[in-house]
């Protein structure tokens, strides 16, 4: 009698700076692995240089049999999940989508009337009924969206014509 294993997206926490060098060692081991990157202008003092930086520094996802993981930690690099080693915190695949669709690129804004603090729901877009608050106006309009698993703030960038305000 077989039994379905759990296949979920885990949040791994790395040594500083080892977000990539672990990536590539779990994908040689062929586990299903998200490493949310942006791209960060870095100067030196003889040039300018884009870069690649982790989102989530210190974090990367990994997708795996719930039962497999421990093996995680085979791996150099590694320190512990998200939550506690025996009972990591399980990140939704909606949560990932979205992070997904934030690092594709922002969506130009302008200007709106609504008050900083106020409680905002995306109503068309790729971010359709995604809920956030108006921390800043300046030039561009941004919102906060608080993924609680994650326990992080991103700011996303959006057009006044797909909000709402709450």
């Amino acid at each position: 009698m077989s039994t379905k294993q759990s296949i979920v997206w885990l949040a791994v926490y790395t040594y500083s700076k080892h977000e990539k060098k672990v990536d590539r060692r779990l994908q040689k081991k062929n586990i299903n692995t998200f490493l949310p990157l942006t791209k960060v202008v870095r100067k030196w003092h003889d040039r300018k240089k884009k870069i690649d930086m982790p989102l989530f520094p210190n974090y990367l996802f990994v997708r795996i049999p719930l039962m497999d993981k421990f093996k995680i930690f085979e791996t150099p690099g590694v320190i512990k999940f998200l939550g506690s080693n025996s009972n990591p915190s399980i990140i939704k695949d909606q949560e990932i989508d979205l992070i997904r669709k934030l690092i594709l690129g922002n969506i130009e804004t302008s200007n709106f009337n609504y008050k900083v603090g106020s409680e905002v729901v995306i109503t068309s877009g790729p971010m359709k009924g995604i809920k956030g608050k108006l921390v800043r106006k300046k030039g561009k309009d941004r919102i906060v969206i608080h993924i609680n698993t994650l326990e992080k703030n991103l700011m996303l960038d959006i057009s006044p014509y797909n909000v709402v305000q709450v």
